[in-house]
């Protein structure tokens, strides 16, 4: 998987909470923006996408002990 790292830019139309199972999860509406001869930028057809963050809790090292952060 060693292929060439593309940078995208996105709009976000909406932000919302939504039950999926029995739990709420967010979900935004996106629309891709992509390069044209004829525009500057085109809106990509609308796509509905996860909406995640991490956190790092701890770090754990080479033996299994744990880093403080």
């Amino acid at each position: 998987m060693g292929g060439k790292k593309t940078k995208k830019l996105v709009l976000f139309t909406d932000l919302y909470l939504a039950r999926r199972g029995s739990r709420d999860v967010a979900l935004a509406n996106v629309h891709e923006i992509t390069n044209s001869k004829n525009n500057l930028a085109l809106l990509g057809r609308q796509k509905e996408v996860l909406v995640v963050t991490l956190e790092v809790l701890s770090k754990v090292g080479t033996n299994n002990e744990l880093f403080s952060i």
